[in-house]
């Protein structure tokens, strides 16, 4: 799967089962890979359904007005 609006984003999976997520770091200026089990992955899924409304809330405060054409 890749991800929309962000810098060569990928996630899938090993053999083992791991659900792997790389995207490129424009801080460390190289690709940034993260490993996650099944139950982390769950966890954070539960943890994001929980904080949408906050996270997105954030993110909108985040957002800045782009010049009108």
């Amino acid at each position: 799967m890749n991800l929309k609006g962000t810098k060569s984003a990928h996630v899938d999976f090993t053999s083992e089962g791991k659900v792997v997520i790389e995207q490129w770091s424009d801080d460390l200026e190289q690709p940034v890979t993260i490993y996650l089990s099944y139950e982390q992955l769950v966890a954070i899924e539960d943890w994001v359904f929980r904080m949408k409304d906050d996270i997105e809330l954030a993110w909108n405060d985040g957002v800045e007005n782009e010049p009108q054409a």
